[in-house]
């Protein structure tokens, strides 16, 4: 009886643990999805500062970059001129 309750013991420590790393994962997917978004929403604001407003399709194909896109793109709207040279630089992907 005793061994029968030291298993089950185990494999209630066992699944509340493979619960917990779940929820890490979970945790750490979102953090990263909302980190994601928020890069996706500066650089939009910064480009909207520098070329103006974009269009609504520019700025769900921004927020629909991964995060080394973001960071690429931030580095080359430094560069951009014009709407045009943001376009030319997402056809580009």
């Amino acid at each position: 009886m005793e061994v029968r309750m030291s298993w089950r013991e185990r494999d209630r420590q066992e699944a509340l643990q493979e619960g917990h790393q779940e929820e890490l994962q979970k945790g750490l997917q979102e953090g990263l999805q909302r980190g994601r978004k928020r890069l996706a929403a500066v650089i939009t604001h910064q480009i909207e500062r520098r070329l103006g407003p974009i269009s609504v399709a520019i700025g769900d194909q921004i927020s629909e970059l991964s995060e080394d896109q973001l960071e690429r793109l931030g580095d080359a709207l430094l560069d951009f001129a014009t709407p045009e040279d943001l376009t030319k630089w997402l056809e580009e992907l």
